[in-house]
């Protein structure tokens, strides 16, 4: 059982050292081991410190967590002041894509399978856009919008605004292009 204090390289040697001394079990039918498991009766004195070993366990991680919560860097993305619900999919799944690629990818062999390697192109691809190829979108949508709030003075919508609305329109496309992409491939994510 680990505790948030528990040095897990530390455990981890410990078990391995074990294991390599031959005191490891053999399993020979895995059903017949979880009958095993299953079916083993404990008696009442032991059910009772399982209880509180297990219950003061589950507390201290509970406030553990409660103070330092997992996944920070996505949280961190959700403003405190109101956002709408599309614009908060964006941030977070963005934000999902950029962690998982600054802090996780290195950590998959991308080369293994057809399917690897084009999920690899994927996620990199997105991780362009989302860093850099948007930002240089939205700027030029700022452009753009400022250029024809400007310069066109007297002219129908549709002519005054035909380029940010040109631009807006890719950038939602990619954006969608982004988010069914990180549905397909979510299955990658996992290190």
């Amino acid at each position: 059982m680990n505790w948030p204090w528990t040095n897990i390289k530390k455990k981890l040697d410990e078990r391995r050292e074990k294991a390599d001394l031959g005191t490891s079990i053999r399993i020979d039918n895995i059903d017949d081991w979880f009958d095993e498991i299953r079916n083993k009766k404990y008696p009442w004195y032991e059910k009772i410190w399982n209880k509180i070993y297990f219950g003061t366990n589950d507390l201290v991680w509970n406030i553990y967590r409660f103070f330092n919560p997992c996944n920070k860097r996505i949280r961190k993305v959700i403003p405190n002041t109101w956002c709408d619900l599309s614009e908060l999919t964006l941030r977070i799944n963005f934000e999902i894509i950029k962690s998982f690629v600054e802090d996780e990818m290195d950590n998959v062999c991308w080369e293994s399978t057809e399917s690897h390697k084009e999920a690899a192109k994927w996620i990199r691809d997105s991780y362009q856009y989302i860093t850099k190829e948007r930002v240089q979108l939205q700027e030029d949508f700022d452009k753009a919008l400022e250029h024809s709030s400007d310069n066109g003075r007297g002219l129908p919508y549709g002519e005054r605004y035909k380029v940010p609305n040109e631009i807006e329109a890719l950038i939602d496309k990619k954006d969608t292009e982004v988010l069914i992409g990180l549905a397909t491939y979510r299955q990658f994510l996992w290190t």
